[in-house]
């Protein structure tokens, strides 16, 4: 077994005997992974508001960064979750929105 990168929390044995499920911060690099995932929501129409897919460097300035996490499955990211404020108006400060 491998070790866990520092800042991590395995959950090994997931529901139905999937193997081990790695949750951890998530980096730039995981970006391609996470906008594929997000994707396929948008293209859906059922899972987001959303229409179009947005670019990197929009998605970044829209989600805390201390607040965004990955599940990784082996090497492969198999899902995502991050908060973003629902309005920049002052009368919302601390109020989040959850994507997962």
């Amino acid at each position: 077994m491998q070790p866990r990168p520092q800042g991590s929390r395995a959950f090994a044995g997931a529901t139905g005997g999937c193997g081990d499920l790695t949750i951890r911060k998530m980096v730039p690099e995981d970006w391609p992974a996470v906008s594929a995932i997000h994707e396929e929501g948008v293209r859906a129409g059922h899972a987001t508001f959303e229409t179009r897919l947005p670019d990197w460097e929009e998605w970044d300035e829209a989600h805390h960064e201390p607040c965004r996490i990955v599940a990784v499955a082996g090497t492969e990211v198999t899902g995502w979750a991050a908060l973003s404020p629902v309005s920049r108006r002052r009368v919302f400060c601390g109020v989040g929105e959850v994507s997962i």
